[in-house]
C-alpha cells in the first residue's frame, strides 16, 4: 500500500486456509466490500487471531493481508471475526477497488 511502511509479524494464517474471494456491494453501507471465506481450520485460526487483536488499539489492531510480499490490505480489526466469513470494508472502496483488491487475493 502506498506511503505505509508495515512492521509485519509472523504468518497466522495463509492463503492454503481461504476457499473464496469476491467482490460485493454492501448491503447496509451501500458501499462495496471484498468478502473471504475461510475452511474450518482457517475460521478457528482467524477467530482467535482477531479476539487477541480487537483488544488492541490502533495501529496494533490491524491486520495486514499480504500477497506477493506485499501488503494488499491492512484492515483494523473491530471485533473479534468467528465463523470464517470475513468482510473487508472500507469508505474508499468502490466497485472498482473492491474487485482489484479480490483480484489481488486471488492472485
Amino acid at each position: 500500500m502506498d506511503g505505509y511502511n508495515y512492521v509485519l509479524g509472523k504468518t497466522e494464517l495463509d492463503g492454503n486456509h481461504v476457499t473464496e474471494v469476491k467482490a460485493s456491494q454492501s448491503p447496509d453501507a451501500g458501499g462495496w466490500q471484498v468478502n473471504l471465506t475461510l475452511d474450518d481450520e482457517g475460521a478457528k485460526l482467524f477467530g482467535t487471531l482477531t479476539a487477541d487483536l480487537a483488544t488492541k488499539t490502533p495501529p496494533l489492531n490491524q491486520i495486514a493481508i499480504v500477497v506477493r510480499g506485499q501488503v494488499a490490505a491492512a484492515p483494523a480489526v473491530q471485533s473479534a471475526i468467528p465463523g470464517g466469513k470475513i468482510q473487508i470494508t472500507g469508505g474508499t472502496y468502490d466497485q472498482k477497488t473492491a474487485e482489484d483488491l479480490a483480484k489481488k487475493i486471488t492472485g
